[in-house]
């Protein structure tokens, strides 16, 4: 393929593979994705196999762009059973909106059991405000040590729902979440050898809920913070393990800070083992760090399972 594939202004299209034919890219152009579903819904990609030998924007972009003759609102649009391979040359593995795109309804679209890698910026990436409800079921995320995001919807984007599957080897973060009106879940998931799991510092109030997910790493970015908040910040940590237990562990810390104060945060940790070597892990000013459950922190060195806060805890 050396242009871009586009499916406009349809309901119901439906694409149906079976990993026997391998879609091969050589257009060269980081502005053109491999596909384009532009005012589309209900449409289902089933057993997508892409690979990119060339520059591209993305394998699969899903948009609205308010161009002549585009009537359909986009949205319950599904990717499922596909594989993915940037092999370092798309910019992202699949963009919800994203260049070109208005910032209007463009929602519920779902991935399930797809497998992207080897992207530059962000496996998925959805800046976009209006993209309610984006859920990704059983998928994976590698970035192979090049992709600086598994998930990255910028400072307002969409509302995420990753369900189980896997991140790996991402330069900056496994997530990168913004503000948005739903809270952002994340259910399930194991994470491998990635630089951050949660980056969490774009403008904007931040709720994000983590549930039953597995996070290690031998691999952390120099300052040793696996999570990161700069503003607003709702975050519960629900029966997590978060830490490499192999030793030697590394001293693995979580920092919550809100300096503009732009308004209350709150930080609940219930039920989760967290493992790292520090004799402080949780760090930063913001108020309201609750701790329940069977929380446990284990170190090589002697160490309390300690939270530095202002008054109000």
């Amino acid at each position: 393929i050396n242009d871009t594939i586009e499916i406009r202004n349809v309901q119901g299209f439906r694409f149906i593979g079976s990993f026997q034919t391998l879609f091969i890219w050589v257009g060269d152009n980081a502005d053109k994705p491999i596909f384009r579903l532009a005012h589309c819904n209900h449409c289902i990609f089933d057993g997508l196999f892409t690979r990119a030998y060339s520059a591209a924007l993305a394998h699969v972009q899903m948009l609205r762009d308010n161009l002549l003759g585009s009537t359909l609102t986009p949205s319950h649009n599904r990717i499922q059973n596909s594989i993915l391979e940037g092999q370092g040359h798309t910019t992202y593995g699949i963009a919800i909106g994203g260049p070109g795109a208005v910032d209007a309804n463009n929602e519920y679209n779902s991935f399930d059991q797809v497998a992207v890698s080897g992207y530059t910026d962000a496996g998925f990436y959805a800046p976009n405000s209006q993209s309610f409800g984006t859920l990704m079921n059983n998928c994976s995320a590698s970035g192979i040590g090049v992709g600086k995001y598994g998930v990255d919807t910028k400072g307002v984007g969409a509302s995420v729902r990753w369900v189980g599957g896997s991140f790996d080897n991402h330069a900056e973060a496994d997530l990168r979440l913004g503000r948005t009106a739903q809270a952002h879940i994340i259910d399930g998931a194991q994470s491998e050898n990635s630089k951050r799991f949660l980056d969490l510092t774009l403008d904007g109030r931040h709720q994000v809920v983590a549930r039953g997910v597995r996070w290690t790493s031998f691999g952390l970015h120099e300052d040793m913070k696996c999570i990161l908040t700069a503003n607003t910040t709702h975050l519960t940590l629900d029966t997590c393990t978060i830490g490499e237990g192999v030793k030697p562990t590394p001293p693995m810390t979580m920092e919550f800070i809100n300096p503009a104060q732009t308004g209350p945060s709150s930080i609940r940790v219930i039920n989760t083992t967290v493992i790292s070597s520090a004799n402080q892990v949780f760090i930063g000013d913001t108020q309201g760090v609750y701790v329940e459950g069977s929380n446990q922190m284990y170190s090589e060195i002697p160490a309390q399972f300690r939270v530095l806060t202002v008054a109000g805890v």
